[in-house]
């Protein structure tokens, strides 16, 4: 047998092979949807969701579809059917281990975290970076780096060529700090997507919140003829993209609204016709309207796989 022709056989079949596997896997990948607690705790009083109730907001959340709580209460997510997943700050190698120990302990499935200050020396990001994905391994808990403003990855370039020396990071994308802190839209967005490749194909966690230009959370209405939808369709899409291809994966791309209210200087507030300073946006239905443009975009991220 000729042995070019046998050599050729044996590549199409391991490209046959492959393109099996990819597809068979991507069949078992998933969108999974979770709730962050702080966007729900303090609702104003006009909004759809429950304002003090802890107990009714675990209820509520499980009733409409969401599938875990971030940063709750291990106990009532055990009671109302949730999985719980972590969430914090890390500020320093010093306090990676318990970080990671506590959310293990919980019975956490997952966790993400804000790692350092934003002031750090490269060294001092891959040292921090490097032991957070070491501790993540070493209890099998999945722990995912936001990407966000006063951290190691508040620089968009410099969180890219992070991946190049620490390439076992993993992300929770929180795009909006990016969009508004580098005022994103200002240039050429395409080409910063092209050159944040490296970072969705190592997004494994979502937090779903959209901004503006000058600010990081804005109420997008229902979520129609807001000017910011294209930008974040495209960061959410190639984010998406990147799970469904990566073999690493796991089977769930988790997706969590994360809309903090006025305690944390996110939600907006103005005076109502009666002069009371009150929040203007119901984070609860703003909620499901982001909920509602994930599973789109998912969707449309596995049709784009399934053409390639």
């Amino acid at each position: 047998m000729d042995r070019g022709k046998s050599a050729g056989a044996q590549l199409c079949r391991k490209a046959w092979t492959h393109l099996l596997a990819m597809q068979s896997s991507l069949r078992e990948k998933r969108l999974r949807i979770g709730l962050t607690y702080n966007s729900v705790a303090d609702l104003p009083a006009h909004s759809e969701g429950h304002q003090k109730d802890s107990e009714a907001i675990y209820s509520a959340a499980a009733k409409v579809g969401y599938e875990a709580m971030q940063g709750g209460s291990a106990r009532l997510c055990k009671a109302y059917g949730l999985q719980i997943i972590g969430s914090g700050v890390v500020p320093a190698p010093a306090d990676a281990e318990a970080f990671v120990e506590h959310w293990k302990r919980q019975g956490a499935i997952a966790a993400t975290c804000i790692a350092g200050y934003g002031y750090e020396s490269d060294g001092e990001i891959d040292a921090l970076a490097g032991l957070i994905t070491h501790l993540a391994a070493t209890y099998n808990l999945p722990v995912y780096i936001e990407t966000h403003r006063g951290s190691i990855t508040q620089d968009a370039w410099r969180t890219v060529e992070l991946t190049k020396r620490v390439p076992s990071i993993r992300f929770n994308g929180d795009f909006s700090h990016w969009f508004t802190g580098q005022e994103m839209p200002y240039g050429d967005f395409d080409e910063r997507l092209n050159r944040l490749k490296p970072v969705f194909e190592r997004v494994r966690f979502l937090h779903g919140r959209i901004g503006n230009r000058c600010c990081m959370q804005v109420d997008i209405g229902e979520g129609l003829e807001h000017p910011s939808i294209p930008y974040f369709r495209s960061f959410w899409v190639r984010a998406m993209t990147g799970f469904l291809k990566a073999y690493d994966s796991g089977r769930d791309l988790w997706f969590c609204p994360e809309l903090l209210g006025s305690e944390y200087q996110y939600a907006h507030l103005a005076s109502n016709e009666y002069g009371d300073v009150v929040e203007q946006s119901d984070r609860w239905r703003q909620s499901t309207v982001l909920v509602r443009l994930a599973k789109s975009y998912f969707a449309e991220a596995v049709a784009g796989v399934n053409k390639i």
